[in-house]
């Protein structure tokens, strides 16, 4: 869509081109204006016809009438074409950088000898993450539950790496304290620095048990639980981080502007059209925490998966905000900040649902004010990391706009982020999310449950 302003392509441009083209294609189908994607394929020819003749090149109204055409193809071809003129390393750099241009970011990510561990990497949000990290530079400790989990993940990490960046694989359990302590030991024992960890990896019940699907509304669900007794979905997506976040902090602290980035989720807030679905999210007074490892429900109810896996996104926010506090705003100390990536549909957390469920969720893929996609949660979750606007300031909640919103916006729909969401920015999350004495009490119980307490105490806000 923003091929006709652009006078001469440029090589390096040429590849973003054809990625902002798959969002464009993708905007015009949600329009029902396919004939508009058929216009945007003869621009960019004509396009780069032009920049071989060194002029401008025109926007041609009459293109946008053309005959109607398969969307999903051009948008596929344009991206095969780029990653076969300029590799597939070139290509996910210029996609990171188009992208970044689509939802409001704007800005060059230099992660240098920067050292990033990001939990569940080996898939989803946290894959695509690792990936643009490593591009940027970064060395990515990609954090997987097995071996070979990790060992792909890691392949395919260092694919892509540039700029020096690399990826090494780390085994880590988050179902297993022991786990955790056994790797945080170690790491600390090597001397390394730490500049950020991304708290991604989650899990949720689904109606098999396997607690690696999406969150259902199912009062029925048996309790899976972690090797320490925790209910898993909360023992994984709080506990597990809480702790190695905590065991982890002298390395964190030994770093210059370091960063703990917790991936949460506007389903945290019960206003929130996710958060009305089913129940709303809250822990009350934390008597099931309080009760001690055998709990079901943070808030001591009966099991509901749905609720439990709400109610982690929202342990998440509550984290951050009192590490924050704890913290304190140190010039050069660590920042903590936590993020919404968006309705990721192609993300693990909803691979294991049934087939209705799986059809429901690639319509709402394939209809973009619903969904963003997993390119672009990557690129929030490498900007939480390197951004210079979330290194600034501690104890902030960032939520995007879908994939829609922004292209529409590059198109001249500006209307559209009146309707759906903001770019990507700092805002306000629940009620309960701000709530101090909420957040300092999880804390404590955290600390009681995981056996690891905050040991900088002259660092301590009380």
């Amino acid at each position: 869509v923003a091929l006709e302003r652009r006078a001469c392509l440029t090589p390096q441009t040429e590849s973003m081109l054809a990625a902002s083209h798959a969002h464009s294609c993708f905007l015009s189908s949600s329009l029902r204006s396919r004939s508009v994607a058929r216009g945007a394929v003869n621009n960019l020819l004509e396009g780069r016809r032009r920049a071989r003749l060194g002029t401008p090149a025109p926007f041609s109204s009459a293109s946008l009438h053309q005959s109607r055409t398969d969307t999903t193809t051009h948008a596929h071809r344009g991206l095969r074409t780029a990653r076969r003129r300029f590799g597939r390393c070139g290509f996910r750099k210029s996609f990171a950088a188009t992208a970044g241009q689509v939802i409001g970011i704007e800005e060059h990510y230099d992660g240098k000898g920067k050292v990033v561990l990001v939990t569940g990497a080996n898939s989803g949000i946290g894959l695509e993450a690792s990936r643009q990290l490593a591009s940027a530079g970064c060395t990515v400790l990609v954090a997987a539950r097995t071996v070979d989990k990790a060992a792909r993940a890691t392949a395919e990490v260092q694919a892509v790496a540039m700029d020096g960046g690399s990826a090494e694989p780390m085994v880590l359990d988050l179902a297993d304290l022991a786990s955790i302590k056994a790797w945080a030991s170690a790491y600390l024992a090597s001397g390394r620095t730490l500049d950020a960890i991304v708290c991604n990896a989650g899990v949720a019940p689904d109606r098999e048990g396997s607690g690696a699907g999406g969150a259902m509304r199912d009062e029925g669900l048996a309790v899976q639980r972690t090797a320490d007794g925790f209910e898993q979905t909360i023992g994984v997506n709080h506990l597990s981080h809480f702790a190695l976040v905590l065991e982890l902090m002298p390395a964190l602290l030994s770093t210059p502007h370091s960063r703990v980035v917790i991936t949460s989720g506007e389903i945290h807030n019960p206003e929130s059209p996710d958060g009305k679905n089913g129940s709303p999210p809250t822990l009350g007074a934390l008597a099931g925490l309080a009760s001690g490892a055998a709990f079901n429900m943070c808030d001591g109810g009966t099991f509901d998966g749905n609720k439990s896996y709400k109610d982690s996104k929202l342990c998440g926010i509550l984290f951050m905000r009192e590490l924050a506090r704890r913290l304190g705003e140190v010039e050069g100390g660590v920042v903590a900040n936590a993020f919404s990536p968006g309705f990721v549909p192609s993300s693990a957390l909803f691979r294991n649902q049934s087939a209705p469920v799986r059809a429901l969720l690639k319509y709402a893929f394939n209809y973009p004010p619903l969904a963003t996609s997993v390119q672009t949660a990557g690129l929030f979750t490498m900007h939480m990391v390197l951004g210079h606007e979330p290194g600034r300031a501690s104890g902030q909640y960032y939520c995007g706009a879908p994939d829609f919103v922004k292209a529409g916006e590059a198109a001249g729909i500006g209307f559209l982020r009146g309707i759906f969401r903001p770019e990507f920015a700092a805002k306000q999350p629940s009620a309960e999310a701000c709530d101090d004495q909420v957040a300092r009490r999880l804390w404590e119980l955290s600390e009681d449950l995981v056996g690891v307490k905050f040991k900088v105490a002259e660092k301590l806000k009380v």
